[in-house]
């Protein structure tokens, strides 16, 4: 013999919430499984509609932007929101990059163009929107029209720098301020006219050193001067300093000033272009090597 509690559990009776325990059993009328079907279909039909009507709308708004911007400029001219809006269509330049490609065959930090870039183009469209104070950009569609080319710079590794075509090994690579001094007494001091410190004629070629940075005897390459010897030293040479002997008129000298240089200590002598391709070998210990006879300096100095 069934209960009435029982009845409840088949689906078809059931009590009321919070009636007692000894009410009557309400209906419950079942809803048919086709309607429910239905029901599920025409969400899944509501859903689909909706996703079209978004996308031919994306669609309309790729194609003319000015839709987007219209229903803000009617709100503004009632006065509804300080936001306005202009759609835009315009073609837009694609920046490209510059790859640098490390190589021996270069000197040590030399640059060479290997391939020019290209800068490609995109058509974009979107709204501006702007109000007091603020600005936004909305970008609806973007299709590239030309992709960029990236351009290519060679820059060299090597541990060698070029001198009239010849290859000078170096050791060490020093950036120092560069000033310019020549035979004068304004140069000189009491010195005028004596041999360098490391005993050699003072004349073009020459370089005074911090021999605490550079040691005497030292051959370097200086950018924007040539070959130099490391022979010689000054009370204001200290430091990241070197003054190069320029044999020009005083006013050619003072026009030279103060200029960053890049200096190269040698690994051998800048003899003949056989021993400057040569394996670096000990520096002689018995004297320092002989001035060479330089190329012109390639400007004018003065000594500050």
């Amino acid at each position: 013999m069934s209960r009435p509690d029982d009845a409840a559990s088949d689906g078809q009776l059931r009590r009321p919430p919070g009636a007692p325990s000894d009410a009557p059993f309400a209906e419950r009328r079942a809803v048919p499984r086709a309607l429910r079907h239905a029901q599920g279909r025409a969400w899944l039909l509501g859903l689909a509609v909706l996703v079209l009507v978004a996308s031919l709308l994306h669609l309309a708004l790729a194609e003319d932007p000015s839709l987007a911007a219209l229903p803000v400029n009617v709100l503004h001219r009632l006065g509804l929101t300080a936001w306005t809006a202009r759609a835009y269509d315009d073609v837009r330049q694609v920046p490209f990059h510059v790859v640098e490609v490390k190589t021996d065959d270069l000197p040590l930090g030399q640059r060479e163009p290997d391939r020019e870039g290209r800068p490609g183009f995109l058509r974009a469209r979107g709204v501006v929107f702007t109000a007091p104070g603020r600005r936004e950009d909305r970008v609806i569609a973007e299709r590239l029209i030309r992709p960029p080319r990236d351009g290519r710079v060679r820059v060299g590794t090597g541990r060698y720098v070029v001198v009239n075509g010849r290859h000078y090994e170096f050791t060490k690579v020093l950036h120092l301020t560069a000033t310019a001094y020549d035979y004068t007494w304004q140069s000189n001091g009491p010195w005028t006219g004596q041999p360098t410190a490391l005993g050699v004629p003072l004349g073009p070629g020459v370089a005074a050193v911090d021999p605490d940075v550079i040691p005497l005897g030292t051959w370097l390459y200086v950018t924007g001067y040539g070959v130099a010897l490391a022979a010689d030293t000054g009370s204001a040479i200290r430091g990241d300093r070197i003054d190069l002997f320029f044999d020009l008129s005083p006013e050619e000298v003072r026009a030279f000033g103060i200029r960053p240089v890049t200096v190269y200590e040698l690994a051998l002598p800048p003899v003949t272009p056989e021993r400057a391709r040569a394996e670096p070998e000990p520096r002689p210990e018995a004297g320092p090597p002989a001035l060479p006879e330089p190329a012109a300096p390639e400007g004018p100095g003065r000594r500050p």
